[in-house]
């Protein structure tokens, strides 16, 4: 009885692997092979720091605007915050991630305070102006290294290039004064940043896959 029963065993093995050897036969899938993929969606579920409302004008700008099309990086400014506070997030649009969060002046004659108050876009004003800009090109100035800036938005920005209002490093922007002085220094209208991460903003923004996006 126990060699039938052996012997029983074995046939019913074999016909098993006979069966999945078999073409047509339904596989069996793995635990790996059914693992979710993460996808673009699931990716945006990342905590987002900076304005949601910031976020979707850059969406609203790249999805809307031809010229625009396909730029991927936005770098948002958001003027109604103190400059003693990072106002400046660069965002990768596809994934919703935020890059880089850091502080960035606002111009003389936009307020001498951590508030800035009015913008403008003329000649000589050394305000800051608000709208969309778009990188041009990268260059080595009286501020090292640099990005200019070209504006979007006519009566508003349009004048950016004419004015010189650029992404540049300065000494007056840093932690300890917007810890101790509760402040940054003033610029003449320019996005000047920490020189610690004036490079990193570059690396980020030049080309032509980036958005600049100040608002108030």
């Amino acid at each position: 009885m126990r060699r039938i029963a052996l012997t029983l065993a074995l046939l019913l093995f074999a016909a098993i692997i006979t069966l999945k050897a078999q073409p047509g036969a339904p596989a069996v899938e793995s635990a790996q092979s059914v693992t979710p993929i993460e996808s673009v969606a699931s990716a945006r579920t990342i905590k987002r720091i900076y304005p949601e409302t910031l976020y979707q004008k850059a969406m609203h700008a790249i999805t809307s605007d031809k010229t625009l099309a396909g730029r991927r990086i936005a770098c948002l400014v958001d003027f109604s915050k103190p400059s003693y506070e990072k106002r400046l997030w660069i965002v990768d649009l596809k994934t919703g991630e935020c890059l880089l969060n850091t502080w960035v002046s606002h111009g003389k004659g936009t307020g001498r305070s951590a508030v800035a108050k009015n913008f403008s876009n003329v000649l000589g004003s050394e305000c800051s102006s608000l709208g969309r800009f778009v990188p041009r090109e990268v260059f080595d100035g009286k501020h090292g290294l640099s990005l200019r800036l070209s504006g979007l938005d006519k009566g508003l920005n349009d004048l950016a290039e004419q004015r010189g209002i650029i992404f540049h490093a300065a000494e007056y922007v840093n932690e300890h004064n917007a810890k101790v002085y509760k402040r940054q220094g003033n610029s003449q209208g320019c996005f000047a940043v920490p020189q610690r991460d004036i490079k990193k903003v570059i690396s980020l923004l030049k080309g032509n896959a980036a958005l600049i996006l100040a608002s108030s």
